[in-house]
């Protein structure tokens, strides 16, 4: 497929992000593809939707875990397929479906929780040995992972950040909130700071709950679990590392999970079979990173402070990708606070940039197609974008879940087969797609009463044809 000159280049990246602090490798200051002086656009449309404060990230439909109330089958998994994890694919909580989405309910307002307790979701999964698997790297892909090191964010904005203290780690590192002691045992109060539980859930006392209400725990919030591989016998048969793991194996340690206080090295099942060891990070412990005490505890409070929630992860990851950069003009715009882009020259305005992405949170729904339309018409109409005819502008998309709500975004089957540039496999028979809304405005013109058309550069290599 020819691939034009065009005034816009749309690249939606829709998946679910979880950014750790590595060390970010050399990398050239300008896009490859840039051809000539004029500092190219970028704008980075970004999800502040309230799932981005969740503290899951499970493979389910929205990364939460779904708890089923249906008197057959009270658990997080199991009502579609043994082992695999429930969720309602209408997307919505209800009278069978309670969606839980946090692991420490530090309370709403400001700097905490954005979605509190609701009468079907917003939840804490409580810390039990039931639900070990929700704090653990192998399973929640958004829990603490000791495999890797966990950094403060780049301190390029208004605000220096530093490691985190343990015994006072607070809930954000903007916008403060609630100051966690994380090396002592942490008690559940009452309000938002309970665990909410429903018919069938485990309590305090080891108890199973028959009716919905808030619970007190203790609960030692440093803590993690991680897969066991080793050849161990399980009391009911079978053996951690046997292939495939056998889901039964969950049921039978829910029904009663003292059976694996004489087991050495097992502490949880899994719910797919598999078992799992309990680190806590206490003096005295060792940790499978190597790491001394202090070294665990200061990574854990790194990631609890700078990437617990889906946000957190996607302003470490901002802040770590764009530090190298120069030679480009760079806008942030919410998915559901459209207002006009502000482009800033990262050589000139890194600051103000850098503020711009840490101010993100999480609250309201997933409108992409929206945002995505909103930004291509921005490119046509904000005299602060285009400034040049020969600019390249370019958009980034980044979400944690389905377009969601949606409107007609009036641009129709734009990349269907009948379009000059679009054949396979970019053709398709959907219309208003997040891949219409790119084909509308990678097509153009943009600007078209202010400046010539054509005069964008194509890099050699586009510039023929070839699909």
């Amino acid at each position: 497929m020819p691939i034009r000159p065009s005034s816009l280049r749309v690249l939606a990246i829709t998946a679910a992000l979880s950014f750790a602090g590595g060390a970010s490798a050399e990398i050239a200051q300008t896009p490859l593809t840039i051809a000539n002086a004029v500092k190219p656009n970028v704008v980075m449309i970004l999800d502040d939707s309230g799932s981005m404060d969740f503290e899951t990230l499970f493979p389910t439909n929205d990364g939460a875990l779904w708890w089923n109330t249906d008197a057959s089958h009270r658990n997080f998994f199991g009502a579609e397929e043994p082992g695999r994890l429930n969720y309602n694919n209408a997307g919505n909580a209800g009278a069978t479906w309670k969606k839980y989405a946090y692991l420490f309910p530090n309370g709403t307002g400001t700097g905490n929780r954005s979605l509190p307790d609701s009468r079907h979701d917003h939840f804490a999964v409580p810390p039990t040995l039931d639900y070990a698997f929700a704090r653990s790297p192998d399973y929640n892909r958004q829990f603490y992972n000791p495999r890797i090191d966990y950094r403060p964010w780049n301190s390029r904005g208004s605000t220096t950040f530093a490691d985190a203290t343990p015994s006072a780690a607070v809930s954000d590192p903007v916008r403060g909130g609630s100051v966690i002691d994380l090396t002592e045992d942490l008690t559940s109060s009452d309000g938002n700071w309970t665990f909410r539980l429903h018919p069938g859930m485990r309590r305090a006392d080891g108890t199973v709950s028959n009716g919905t209400h808030d619970e007190t725990f203790t609960y030692y919030p440093a803590t993690y679990y991680l897969l066991v591989s080793e050849l161990i016998t399980l009391p009911w048969g079978g053996t951690c590392s046997q292939e495939p793991p056998d889901p039964q194996a969950y049921e039978e340690f829910i029904e009663d999970t003292s059976a694996l206080d004489a087991v050495d090295g097992v502490d949880a099942i899994a719910p797919d079979g598999r078992c799992l060891r309990r680190y806590e990070i206490k003096s005295g412990n060792t940790f499978p990173s190597g790491r001394s005490y202090a070294e665990e505890m200061q990574n854990f409070a790194n990631w609890f402070v700078y990437h617990r929630k889906r946000h957190q992860a996607l302003r470490a990851g901002l802040g770590s990708a764009f530090d190298q950069f120069g030679n480009m003009r760079i806008g942030t715009l919410r998915i559901n606070n459209r207002d006009d882009i502000v482009m800033r020259d990262i050589e000139t305005e890194r600051s103000d940039l850098y503020d711009d992405f840490y101010a993100l949170r999480g609250s309201g729904g997933t409108p992409n197609r929206e945002a995505l339309n909103f930004a291509g018409s921005q490119f046509d109409s904000n005299d602060d974008l285009i400034t040049h005819a020969c600019q390249q502008n370019y958009a980034l998309q980044f979400t944690d879940g389905f377009s969601n709500p949606w409107t007609d975004a009036g641009v129709g089957n734009a990349d269907g087969a009948g379009g000059a540039l679009w054949g396979s496999p970019y053709a398709d028979a959907y219309a208003n797609t997040i891949a219409d809304i790119a084909a509308h405005y990678y097509e153009g013109p943009l600007r078209g009463d202010d400046f010539d058309a054509g005069k964008v550069p194509v890099p050699p290599i586009c510039s023929g044809g070839g699909a």
